[in-house]
Parts: C-alpha cells; structure tokens; sequence
C-alpha cells in the first residue's frame, strides 16, 4: 500500500523487506491474470475492504474456480464488512476469505476444486482448502 492505493507485490527471496510491484502475473493461471485488475480495483473501491488491508492470496484452478484470502490488521465482520466482500465476491465470481486476528470470516466457501488427468489413473478431482500448500502449477501434474 502506498498512500490510499494498492499494489500487488513479491519480494526476493531472502529479502522480505523490499517490496516489487507486481502488475501481471503471466505465469499464473489464465483466471489469476484475469482477476488481478478488477480486483484490486474492486479492493481500492471499497473503504471496508481497503482499511488496513495487510495482503491478498489468489489461488485459482485449471478448472476456473478462484478464492480470494484477504487479511487484515485490524478487526473483520459484522454486516460492512461482509457486505462489501459479498459484493466483490459476486461481481467477481469468486469465494473470498477474510483474516484478522483469530477471526476467520468466508463468503462462498473456502476450496476449490482442481480436475486433472493423471497417467495411469485417469481423472484426479480434489479440493484445495484456503490456507493449506497446493501445486501452484497443475500442469506438472496432467497427463
């Protein structure tokens, strides 16, 4: 965050102090780059969903799902809050998860589902859960 804009950003690794802007993602999945734009946008829209916004965790599938974390350093819930991620969430069609300290708060739901075709095993279907390590590249996995 810079001033009342917001900025997708990476840092190298054994640096977690120097922040990068990251404006597109083109080695992520197709729905990533495509929900990056209107989401931050919609994030920056909102005074409930911006204040205090400490990071954004994107995880999407080959299969189109997608699932926003959002935390926060600062207290989330109750109706403005859920109201304005239930927005987002539709105008986004994505479930969104909201974090703050012991609070946990989801819109939607908080899995995706990932379809793969494995060799010697045909069609793999399994849930990746808010929060746990997922292969960030299916393709590896895929026949």
């Amino acid at each position: 965050r810079e001033g009342a804009g917001l900025h997708y950003v990476m840092f190298n690794r054994g640096d977690s102090r120097t922040p990068h802007e990251v404006r597109t993602y083109p080695m992520g999945s197709p729905r990533l780059s495509e929900l990056m734009g209107p989401l931050i946008e919609g994030l920056a829209a909102s005074e409930e969903l911006r204040d205090k916004l400490n990071d954004v965790r994107l995880l999407t599938t080959s299969t189109g799902d997608a699932l926003v974390t959002v935390t926060y350093n600062r207290p989330i819930g109750g109706g403005a809050w859920e109201a304005a991620a239930r927005e987002l969430a539709e105008a986004l069609g994505v479930c969104v998860v909201g974090r703050s300290r012991k609070v946990k708060v989801v819109i939607g739901c908080e899995t995706v589902e990932e379809r793969l075709s494995v060799p010697g095993r045909g069609e793999c279907v399994y849930l990746q859960t808010e929060g746990a390590f997922t292969q960030p590249n299916a393709q590896v996995c895929s026949a």
